[in-house]
């Protein structure tokens, strides 16, 4: 991290109202970086928080500004939102995505952009970064033009760099499922969870180590970010119970009445081939380790 420092970064994270926009900020200034982090609500922008909406065709608060370092992590999410709203999720996950990368690229940055194993059809577990995309959903179809177009871009413009990293679940203290199951089974509430999906969480600490472990060593190409294996989610469920110290007859399989329905079926296997990352130092924690990370933040905040 040292030649980090030495070189003066000048980073900007887009999406910095969202989850893993907020903790590389946060990151970056305990280690002393001098972030920049971009917001949608206008009454909160300011000299460090520009105002950028990816629904838009421009961005003035970074137009003139040279950045070193720019993280994409803005975006519509959700299977069933961009099932929803195709048209309106892809003019923000595709045509502004591409739009604004290539900005990027003309400006010598390097950009890394977020993608999802939803790339994938999930037929089999563990596809490598060099496996063509499947996709299967809006989303997942949403990411994989994305990449696409990207590469194209930088391809087109010959300058700046490209990192694409596919993540699979992103847990943290305040993930809707595992929050409501912490919470319920802590004041002896039964929850209900599926044995047939697969998840392949990963927390939200090590998403945040890999993003600077690719900035500091300028690392190319395409990476993927899961935990080691998958498990079931009555399984996850299960596991936070047996930390919480709470029967497993707490645990009730089946499908969570309170929860939405899916419009879209999700890919079957959500592991991916990590090894990449591995490879270059990051330690790929299991899934256990990972649940194990968020509900140690999760500590006192019931």
């Amino acid at each position: 991290m040292a030649s980090y420092f030495l070189n003066r970064p000048r980073p900007l994270v887009v999406g910095g109202d969202g989850l893993i926009g907020r903790h590389v900020a946060a990151r970056y200034a305990t280690l002393g970086i001098d972030a920049f982090a971009t917001t949608r609500n206008r009454a909160l922008a300011g000299p460090r928080r520009p105002f950028v909406d990816l629904s838009r065709s421009s961005w003035p608060d970074i137009a003139t500004h040279r950045y070193t370092h720019v993280l994409l992590t803005a975006g519509r999410t959700g299977l069933n939102a961009c099932h929803a709203d195709p048209e309106g999720s892809r003019l923000v996950n595709v045509t502004r995505t591409g739009e604004f990368a290539a900005m990027q690229f003309a400006q010598d940055n390097h950009l890394l952009f977020l993608s999802s194993s939803q790339v994938f059809d999930g037929c089999r577990p563990f596809p490598a970064p060099n496996w063509p995309p499947e996709p299967v959903t809006t989303y997942g179809r949403q990411k994989a033009d994305a990449e696409q177009i990207l590469m194209q871009r930088h391809r087109e413009i010959g300058t700046g760099r490209l990192t694409i990293l596919r993540l699979s679940k992103v847990l943290h203290p305040d993930s809707g499922l595992i929050r409501r199951w912490y919470d319920r089974l802590g004041v002896g509430m039964p929850v209900t969870a599926v044995n047939d999906m697969m998840v392949s969480p990963v927390d939200v600490g090590t998403v945040v180590d890999a993003i600077l472990l690719i900035f500091q060593h300028g690392m190319e190409g395409i990476f993927h970010l899961s935990a080691t294996e998958e498990i079931s989610y009555l399984a996850l469920a299960e596991h936070i119970a047996s930390r919480l110290g709470v029967s497993p007859d707490m645990i009730w399989p089946g499908r969570d009445p309170d929860l939405p329905l899916l419009m879209e079926k999700p890919p079957v296997h959500s592991v991916l081939d990590s090894g990449r990352l591995a490879g270059a130092g990051l330690t790929i924690p299991t899934p256990w380790q990972a649940t194990d990370k968020v509900m140690a933040a999760m500590q006192g905040t019931r």
